[in-house]
């Protein structure tokens, strides 16, 4: 860990735009590679970041012989159908398993419901079919790799600021319902994102500068990206436009 940053963080640079979705995905290939295996746990999370990065990881995957070792969960989701245009499911589905390349039956999505959150019915759903997974990976099992973007809030996974993100749950989820957002989520808890063998970040977008800042650099900053990586080693791979002069001069 750099002296002058308040989180113990490994940092890859990818100072060329249309070369970070190749990098990223090589850092998610060796997150996947260093795992314990023989079979692996990835978490998946949404939003623009990710996607581009999942279209190019099948490949990859399949060159090194491990498209068969890997099974994929849900970080988060928008309480919507499977098949709207906001859905992660959908997303995921369009990107990672696009080409045939993985096993889609390797892929245990959150299940679609339009139920009120406040019932919490879908993280008990989604608790037991994780049950289904491979007997070395059901939960209590740890995730050997979680992938995670940034907002420009400070948020990560579907867990908010001004929301009560740290709340214990029986399950690995809850839902949550941040006045931010047009719809309640449920996201992956605090607890469970910390359990994870590797926390990848991916972050992208000269938006991201101030946030990427308090994070690294503000030891009070109560974002829930922030706490997270307070907590616990992580990776990052930043592309150029996400990252400060004075974040630069450190690296």
């Amino acid at each position: 860990m750099k002296q002058a940053f308040c989180i113990d963080a490994e940092v890859t640079v990818n100072d060329s735009p249309e070369g970070f979705a190749g990098q990223a995905a090589d850092a998610v290939l060796a997150s996947i590679w260093r795992a314990p295996g023989p079979l692996r746990l990835i978490s998946l999370s949404g939003g623009n970041t990710p996607f581009p990065v999942y279209r190019l990881l099948p490949a990859k995957l399949a060159k090194a012989g491990l498209a068969e070792n890997c099974y994929w969960l849900q970080t988060d989701e928008r309480l919507v159908a499977a098949d709207d245009e906001r859905s992660n499911q959908k997303a995921i589905r369009a990107s990672l398993f696009a080409d045939g390349l993985l096993p889609e039956s390797h892929f245990y999505p959150v299940p679609s419901s339009r139920q009120a959150a406040a019932e919490n019915r879908v993280a008990d759903a989604y608790q037991k079919q994780l049950l289904g997974l491979p007997e070395q990976l059901r939960p209590p099992a740890p995730l050997d790799l979680i992938i995670l973007g940034i907002g420009n809030d400070g948020h990560t996974a579907s867990l908010f600021p001004k929301t009560d993100w740290q709340k214990e749950s029986m399950h690995d989820f809850a839902v949550f319902e941040p006045a931010s957002q047009p719809e309640a989520r449920i996201s992956m808890t605090y607890q469970r994102i910390l359990q994870a063998r590797e926390v990848l970040f991916l972050v992208s977008g000269g938006a991201k500068q101030p946030v990427v800042d308090e994070i690294f650099f503000n030891r009070e900053c109560e974002y829930p990206a922030a706490v997270i990586a307070r907590q616990r080693p992580t990776r990052w791979v930043l592309d150029a436009s996400a990252i400060s002069p004075h974040l630069r001069m450190l690296l």
